[in-house]
């Protein structure tokens, strides 16, 4: 039961991601970029 619980909440959570870079793309991967640029730097 609980690993049902775990999988649907993980899901919908992918789901949530997904609409938000398919709403915003640009915004995101700007974001996204300079967090992983001041990490490898």
């Amino acid at each position: 039961m609980n690993t049902i619980i775990a999988l649907i909440i993980i899901g919908n959570v992918m789901i949530l991601v997904g609409i938000i870079f398919g709403a915003i793309p640009k915004v995101v991967n700007k974001k996204i970029m300079v967090e992983w640029l001041d990490l490898v730097i």
